[in-house]
């Protein structure tokens, strides 16, 4: 009686933890800046958490915005410990492309007093990217340029506040959001667009069934075609990636 109990306790907790498997709501990593991803109160907001909940609900999945830094993001891919991660389409991460999300503009945004005409004013520049993105401009390529690695955009903008940064390179939205979120816009001056670049959805390789991978592939899609996307990002940006 007492083995029959015991196996009947073993078989439960194999059933709970086999519930608690089952449930795991799939890990979706998004780069930590504005208006990707933001506090706003208590609560984690931006294009692409909005994008996530809506993917979600269209395949039918549990799946869970989580914000870190772009480093970070490919680390967690890379080494499966999270399962998709929406991030420059260029970027190098060890991962399957589900798709294409949407494209933006890529600039280089000058501190206020700097003249940015042309790609030629910024050689003699000190220049700064938020590490691991790539942007598959002629600025990724060009080792004359002088360069510098920050960890997001918060750092990277206060420095060109205080005058040890000319120039940010990213994302116009990143870059002019993170700049109203942190209360330096003050500090922008000239813009020159270097490029356009597609944000991509991955996910990491050998990791989640097919079956998964494919629902949420038909989501995104229609989530293009329909026009939910750019919805979604009108919500927080105008036409132009200007903050709202």
């Amino acid at each position: 009686m007492t083995m029959r109990i015991a196996m009947s306790a073993v078989l439960a907790a194999g059933m709970l933890v086999a519930a608690t498997v089952a449930a795991r709501a799939e890990t979706v990593f998004v780069p930590n800046n504005a208006p990707w991803a933001f506090q706003q109160g208590d609560k984690t907001v931006g294009i692409l958490v909005t994008v996530t909940q809506e993917l979600g609900k269209r395949a039918g999945l549990d799946l869970a915005a989580r914000d870190v830094p772009v480093a970070r993001m490919i680390d967690s891919i890379n080494t499966k410990q999270g399962d998709f991660a929406m991030i420059g389409a260029l970027t190098k991460i060890d991962a399957d492309q589900v798709g294409e999300v949407f494209s933006i503009p890529i600039v280089a945004l000058a501190r206020k007093g700097v003249p940015l005409k042309s790609y030629d004013d910024l050689k003699p520049l000190n220049t700064a990217f938020v590490k691991g993105t790539n942007f598959g401009s002629d600025y990724d390529k060009d080792a004359s340029l002088k360069k510098s690695e920050e960890p997001n955009f918060e750092q990277l903008l206060k420095k060109m506040q205080a005058g040890r940064i000319d120039v940010g390179v990213g994302s116009a939205p990143g870059l002019r959001f993170s700049a109203k979120v942190f209360d330096v816009s003050d500090t922008l001056g000239d813009s020159l667009k270097l490029t356009d670049t597609p944000l991509a959805l991955f996910v990491a390789r050998d990791k989640l069934p097919a079956e998964t991978v494919t629902k949420v592939k038909t989501a995104l899609a229609a989530m293009r075609s329909d026009g939910t996307i750019d919805g979604i990002i009108g919500q927080y940006v105008t036409k132009d990636w200007a903050p709202k």
